[in-house]
This record gives C-alpha cells, sequence and structure tokens, in this order.
C-alpha cells in the first residue's frame, strides 16, 4: 500500500474524537471521563466495534446512544468474553488429554517425526491407523508432525533432548486446536466411539446423532477461541458451524422453545457454546465456575433492568432469558448441582 498524503482514517486528538462521536449520534456528557477512557480503549475499539450490533447500514449510530453506554457494553463484553475463553479453553485440554489417551492406548507412544509419508509399522500415526476421508489422511498426518516442529512446546523439546520418543501426549501439548479437530475428524469409527462414550454420557443418544453433535461442537468451539482470542467480542458473534434444532433440544432439555429457535437462538450464538461448555465439560469444579461466573455478569444487569440503547442483557447478547436457570437445570441432570 503506498504512502499518501490524504490517509482515509487521519490521526484525531482526543478532542476531535468526541467531537466525531457526537457527529455519530453519541451523546457525550462528561467530557473528562471520556477523554480518560479513550486514553485506555480506542476509539476504534468503542465506537465502531460495537455499531455494528444496533445498525449495519450507516456510518451513524440509528439513534442517540449516551458513552458510557457504550463503555458499559464494552466492559460487560470483555469480561463474558474473559469466562467463555477461560472455559473453552479448559474445554479445549480436557479433549486434548482424553484425545492422546485414546492413541496412545490403541497406538503406542512412539513417532517418527521423519517419516512424513508416516508408512511405519508401530507409529500411532502409522496412516492404516486412520480412515482416509476425502483423501484427507497424507496431508493432515504430515501436518501433524510438521506443526509440531515449527512450534515445539517446552515439554516437547524436553522430550526431543532428553528422551527416546515423543508420546501423543507431548506432541498434542502445544498443537493448535483446530489441527487437533483435523487429526480427530480422521480416526477410525472405534476410536471416535471411545472418545464419545466420555462425552454426553446423560443424554441418550444414538450413534449418529452423538457423532454429528460431537463434531459441530468441537467446531463451534474452535470458532469462539478463534475469535476470542485474539481480542473479539463475544456479542454479536455467530459460528459459521451449528447445532441443527434437534441437537439444540437435546442439549436444553427442550428448554429452548421453537419460537427461540426459528430467531436463531441456541443454534451458532453464545447460546449455544454455553450449551455445548455445560455438556462437554466432566469436572463438576469448573462447571459451578462457570455458572458462577456467568451468574455474576449476567445478574446484576437482569436485577436491575439495565438497558443499554434500550436493550437489556438477554436481548443484547441473544440470550433467552433463562440462561441460567436452563444451565443450572443442566447441571442437576449431571449431578454437577443439587436440584
Amino acid at each position: 500500500m503506498k504512502i499518501t498524503n490524504f490517509p482515509d482514517k487521519p490521526f484525531c486528538t482526543y478532542a476531535q474524537q468526541l467531537e466525531r462521536m457526537r457527529s455519530h449520534n453519541i451523546i457525550v456528557d462528561d467530557e473528562i471521563f471520556a477523554m480518560d477512557i479513550l486514553q485506555s480503549v480506542s476509539y476504534y475499539t468503542l465506537v465502531n466495534g460495537y455499531k455494528g450490533i444496533f445498525s449495519t447500514s450507516s456510518d451513524d449510530y440509528p439513534y442517540p446512544i449516551f458513552f458510557e453506554d457504550l463503555f458499559t457494553l464494552h466492559l460487560l463484553s470483555t469480561e463474558l468474553g474473559n469466562l467463555l475463553l477461560k472455559n473453552i479453553l479448559v474445554a479445549e485440554r480436557s479433549f486434548k488429554t482424553k484425545f492422546a489417551y485414546t492413541i496412545s492406548s490403541n497406538y503406542g507412544v512412539c513417532t517418527d517425526l521423519d517419516d512424513l509419508k508416516c508408512q511405519q509399522h508401530g507409529d500411532y500415526l502409522f496412516n492404516k491407523n486412520y480412515s482416509n476421508p476425502r483423501r484427507s489422511r497424507p496431508n493432515i498426518l504430515r501436518g501433524i508432525k510438521t506443526e509440531a516442529l515449527k512450534h515445539p512446546s517446552d515439554s516437547f523439546t524436553h522430550y526431543i533432548e532428553t528422551k527416546n520418543h515423543i508420546p501423543p501426549w507431548i506432541l498434542i501439548d502445544n498443537m493448535p486446536f483446530g489441527m487437533v479437530i483435523k487429526w480427530y475428524s480422521i480416526l477410525k469409527t472405534k476410536d471416535k466411539e471411545q472418545l464419545y462414550s466420555l462425552y454426553f454420557q446423560e443424554l441418550n443418544l444414538d450413534a449418529e446423532t452423538r457423532k454429528e453433535i460431537f463434531k459441530n461442537s468441537l467446531n463451534i468451539l474452535s470458532n469462539y477461541r478463534n475469535v476470542l482470542a485474539h481480542g473479539g467480542r463475544p456479542i454479536g458473534v455467530r459460528s459459521e458451524y451449528q447445532l441443527n434444532y434437534t441437537h439444540t433440544l437435546l442439549l436444553s432439555d427442550n428448554q429452548i422453545g421453537r419460537l427461540q429457535l426459528d430467531d436463531g437462538i441456541g443454534i451458532c450464538d453464545i447460546t449455544a457454546l454455553l450449551l455445548i461448555l455445560s455438556w462437554i465439560t466432566n469436572n463438576k469444579y469448573t462447571f459451578r465456575g462457570m455458572l458462577s461466573g456467568l451468574s455474576a455478569i449476567i445478574t446484576p444487569y437482569a436485577d436491575s433492568k439495565t438497558l443499554i440503547a434500550g436493550k437489556n442483557i438477554f436481548e443484547l447478547y441473544g440470550l433467552p432469558d433463562n440462561i441460567l436457570e436452563i444451565i443450572s437445570n443442566i447441571g442437576a441432570m449431571r449431578l454437577f448441582i443439587a436440584v
């Protein structure tokens, strides 16, 4: 991109940023407070970052909104995003642990990282140990080995320097979640079923339904992980993968109604993510922590009936107004919390 003397977005002082906000229908009553916030949270983050929630067709907000409301929305989104990311990372770690156990127990603990064709018997990445959907197996197995060498973790380096093999639980330690999902995608049916048996145990699901829910759940977790880990906001985010109506009804124990489903609630949004986390979390302490954290974020705004630009907290994030009750009931079904 060439250097220009007339940039589309020239530098603006904080005072100029206040005037720009006012021109975009943002009410600034306390200039000192607003300038103080702009020194910590950028204009782009506050103004441009949340504009799409209220309007997608104009540079202006469609109706007046207070600067304080935008800042409150930013704080709320940061809190919620941190909570969601924390629990996604816990779920990711748990899945990696179970996945490595499955590979180790079935195919051993040795691999030759130099054999990118994966043709050696005794290698847990031996190509015959895996299925070959859409002829993807060679590229995925090669990618696993090259990825491990490209971004070695401390534990990986320790094993390289002091041990005579790299077991699955070390190889997977620093591997991107997306690559682990690709690895999962080429598992043979019996190995996938071994993993399925560790999740959704309280739901009476047929094999095909369990397979579909599990696959979509992993991809939704990965989508949200990527958004939140790179500073994205949870508000307005929708995964490119989705649960279908039947899956959402099963995971919510029919607590989400048809009209809500028609509005997209529980399909590929934060509600879907929370349902997935509620079921994929096997540790009762993690579950209770997630529910407690979510309640601490939502309850003060719900009890005070706080409105931001005319919307309550449930409307802003597309959550059913009984989301805490839904998750609490899932915990009761799983014996994680008292009924």
